[in-house]
């Protein structure tokens, strides 16, 4: 009985990880859902660098960026936020949109909803004590019905 409910248990984790995460990064990969957006009246790249701020190469980047006059999206780790608040700070001053990855650089797929949550809540709140205003999300989050209900509550 126990091993029945040992190899019940094991399948349905199984189950739940292929379609929580295999099975939908395999389609977004492949088919592109969700990734591209086309704008037949503008024409332009944008440009987005994640995982950041690094403090010796978020700051040359930046440096790079103002000389050109050109704008950039960060996606920025909490963490790294709490330990570089100087280079949110000037992100911000300079114009670049800055949004959320993580508070730690863990990937959605593993983690619960609650904890997802809790990851970016904490990213929020660091990003908020630092640039004053978060700018947008994750966009790939606000696909998830419980990350809607999220972003609406804090008027993304």
């Amino acid at each position: 009985m126990i091993d029945n409910i040992i190899v019940y248990l094991i399948c349905s984790f199984l189950l739940v990880f292929l379609f929580y995460s295999v099975i939908p990064t395999v389609l977004i990969r492949i088919g592109g859902v969700g990734i591209t957006k086309k704008n037949k009246d503008i024409n332009g790249i944008a440009l987005t660098f994640d995982d950041g701020p690094n403090p010796k190469y978020t700051i040359e980047l930046l440096d790079l960026l103002k000389r050109y006059g050109v704008k950039a999206s960060f996606f920025v780790v909490g963490r790294k936020v709490m330990q570089n608040p100087e280079i949110i700070k000037r992100m911000h001053q300079e114009g670049h949109t800055i949004g959320i990855h993580h508070f730690d650089h863990i990937s959605s797929w593993l983690l619960s909803p609650y904890h997802l949550r809790k990851q970016l809540i904490l990213t929020e709140q660091a990003i908020r004590n630092y640039a004053g205003n978060l700018l947008r999300i994750e966009g790939r989050l606000l696909r998830n019905k419980t990350f809607t209900k999220w972003a609406t509550h804090i008027k993304i």
